[in-house]
């Protein structure tokens, strides 16, 4: 499988991101469900943050043997390293995919806008007819003018049924021209119609919710193989975080304190590290490290935000 940094041409309609994600989705797919890791961080700022830490991580493999002459590429690699930059693009597109999968179609959002000005101009005119006399002022009870897509649909069905009622009467003692009342009419049709299409694509939220969930679990525990080594390596020097930071790193508790570090150990007292061992991945048969025992968990807790 090759790498997106490896120069393979990408089309001109592809992002690095949708390229990736396609090679990797089968591995995706392959994660059972009860892996899965909350996702209990910003993903654009964890995307962000193995990105822009990739150089160093780079320069860190090619001097791996310096560094630990002892490990092999199948824990440090440049196939180790490649992978990962693969899946922190293919997170990005799948972050996007699934912002978009919630997100309103823009004809929606137009006739939303256009809706709330003509209703609220209507409701206004409404009201000075009935103060006059000119329509019942219970007719308008119905107008909530709440917030929600239904219920600015209903109150242009409400004002234009109404106003077309009265129009005999009304016709020429106000502002309205009956043509906008059948626009208020018609906005409010294909506005519940196109929220009724919107709700029907809950699936396809569902979808991209749950990949996103998959790719940032993938990502999350390359990340940790790679920093594990990377502790492993400069177990004395103790830079691993200059390497390779925290996913989590600023992270606060719900209670609005800072996260405290664990209190230093003395180096003398530092327990050895345990070098780390190679897994199978099941999914490609790709190598894997396994986790290191003996080294500190580098990662907090994954909690999901309320």
């Amino acid at each position: 499988m090759e790498s997106v940094s490896s120069g393979k041409s990408v089309s001109v309609n592809e992002t690095r991101g949708e390229v990736a994600f396609n090679q990797l989705l089968k591995e995706y797919q392959d994660l059972p469900a009860e892996e899965l890791v909350a996702i209990g961080v910003d993903v654009k700022s964890a995307v962000a943050t193995v990105l822009g830490a990739l150089p160093e991580i780079r320069r860190f493999s090619a001097e791996l043997p310096k560094f630990a002459p002892h490990l092999n590429a199948a824990v440090l690699g440049p196939a180790v390293v490649d992978r990962l930059e693969r899946a922190a693009f293919a997170l990005n597109w799948a972050h996007g995919r699934y912002l978009a999968a919630g997100q309103p179609s823009n004809d929606l959002l137009a006739m939303v806008e256009k809706g709330v000005e003509l209703r609220d101009q209507l409701l206004a005119d409404a009201s000075t007819l009935a103060r006059r006399g000119l329509i019942e002022p219970t007719s308008l009870d119905q107008v909530q003018t709440a917030t929600g897509y239904k219920n600015l649909a209903a109150d242009l069905t409400v004002l234009a049924s109404v106003l077309k009622d009265a129009w005999p009467r009304v016709e020429g003692k106000c502002a309205i021209q009956f043509e906008e009342l059948e626009l208020a009419g018609s906005l409010g049709e294909r506005i519940i119609e196109a929220v009724g299409v919107r709700e029907q694509g809950a699936p396809v939220v569902a979808s991209a919710s749950d990949m996103r969930a998959r790719v940032f679990t993938d990502l999350v525990e390359r990340y940790d193989d790679v920093r594990r080594s990377i502790s492993y390596a400069r177990w004395r020097q103790d830079d691993a975080d200059s390497i390779a930071p925290s996913l989590y790193a600023g992270r606060r508790r719900r209670s609005g304190t800072d996260v405290a570090p664990p209190p230093a150990t003395p180096a003398t007292a530092q327990p050895a590290p345990v070098e780390p061992t190679v897994r199978k991945d099941t999914a490609n048969g790709a190598t894997r490290t396994a986790a290191v025992t003996g080294v500190p968990a580098e990662t907090e807790p994954f909690v999901t935000e309320e």
